[in-house]
């Protein structure tokens, strides 16, 4: 039962043969769906996610904000992964087995973008698609307080780098402001400046005005 006020938008049902995996944190029921060949791979597929929720809750001085926490692989869909409240659906080219994800780290930045999401498009969302970037540049840029936190600034920055090369290859003859009015489609605003130069933006930001202010205005 949803007892709290949430986006419309952010409402879905997933309905499959699945195998449920079990985690908490703290007192957080999580549960892991996958096809029931990967059920022993579950918590690899979804890599660090109690943990992941410790480092946001403090980073943002915010504890997650619902009641429970689910991660559902669906079959072709029509985007990467979406930040249902309380349940963010992927596709399926997330469902690797456990060895298959040793040297991956894809994974664990899509579940941290989508984590994120819960507090920055979940709990507070833009009151206009033209402020997308409100939600997914700041997701786009937890890819990097995780890589931070977990493995390191090297790794970090690499991605940074890869990030704004993305961005700057995709923009050409295409740009336009953050918060962008004048999108001839609405899918147009998934592009590289709501995410990729969204989070570009956030990293400048926290470069000018020093970690403890930064954190204290997220």
């Amino acid at each position: 039962k949803m007892e709290q006020p949430h986006a419309p938008y952010l409402f879905m049902i997933a309905v499959g043969d699945y195998a449920v995996v079990e985690d908490t944190w703290k007192n957080v029921p999580l549960q892991y769906y996958v096809e029931p060949e990967f059920e022993k791979d579950a918590k690899a597929i979804f890599p660090y996610t109690p943990e992941m929720l410790e480092f946001f809750s403090n980073v943002l001085n915010y504890p997650y904000p619902w009641p429970k926490f689910a991660q559902v692989v669906v079959r072709d869909y029509v985007s990467g992964a979406m930040e249902n409240t309380t349940a963010v659906v992927f596709g399926e080219f997330m469902q690797l087995k456990a060895r298959e994800l040793v040297d991956v780290l894809d994974n664990e930045k899509i579940v941290a973008h989508e984590m994120f999401h819960q507090w920055f498009g979940d709990l507070v969302t833009c009151e206009s698609w033209a402020n997308l970037t409100l939600n997914e540049g700041f997701a786009n840029y937890s890819e990097y307080l995780w890589l931070e936190h977990k493995h390191g600034k090297e790794e970090a920055d690499h991605h940074l780098q890869a990030e704004l090369e993305g961005y700057v290859y995709s923009s050409k003859g295409d740009a336009h402001p953050l918060i962008h009015y004048r999108y001839s489609d609405r899918e147009s605003m998934f592009d590289q400046h709501s995410y990729n130069k969204g989070g570009l933006t956030l990293h400048m930001l926290r470069r000018f005005l020093g970690d403890k202010a930064f954190f204290a205005g997220l």
